[in-house]
């Protein structure tokens, strides 16, 4: 970019990745650039929900926090949250 203040058009970044590491150095670096976009930012969570069935053999099964579900930062996994600028 020439200019801090201006923002390349959209096919600037389709020809681009960043490479990092570790997911949370990538999701850092996603939430800096997005502050920098101009437009309005939404954010999209996931469904927060389980689906198990039980059965004579599974009495003791608990259900699993939604704190647990949305801290899951693995690879391959897709966060919790979503954030878009329109």
């Amino acid at each position: 970019m020439s200019n801090a203040t201006t923002c390349p058009q959209p096919e600037f970044f389709q020809s681009r990745v960043i490479l990092a590491p570790l997911n949370n150095s990538v999701h850092n670096l996603n939430q800096k650039i997005l502050s920098l976009l101009p437009g309005e930012e939404h954010c999209y969570h996931s469904a927060d929900t389980q689906s198990f069935k039980t059965s004579i053999d599974d009495e003791d099964a608990q259900p699993v926090p939604v704190e647990l579900l949305q801290a899951f930062n693995a690879s391959g996994l897709p966060l919790s949250q979503l954030h878009h600028v329109s």
